[in-house]
């Protein structure tokens, strides 16, 4: 599924937030736009996926898993 903006991915959390860097501000990473978060989180899924799961709350409210599967379909 690609993905049009970053409202319509963070709808699938539940939480709405209003740009990518509050976004990413959650995470403690600043990235300068969409593209290079989505490229970054496929390199980076074997190494974040066990930290985010560790965290059940921040997972659902902030970005955690659904980056993660976000850049899984577009990247497939």
């Amino acid at each position: 599924m690609i993905l049009n903006n970053a409202i319509t991915a963070y709808q699938d959390t539940g939480t709405m937030l209003n740009n990518t860097i509050a976004a990413y501000q959650d995470t403690g990473m600043m990235l300068n736009n969409t593209v290079a978060a989505y490229s970054a989180t496929v390199f980076c899924i074997p190494r974040c996926a066990n930290p985010y799961k560790r965290l059940p709350s921040f997972g659902k409210t902030m970005v955690g898993e659904n980056v993660l599967a976000s850049s899984i379909s577009i990247s497939a």
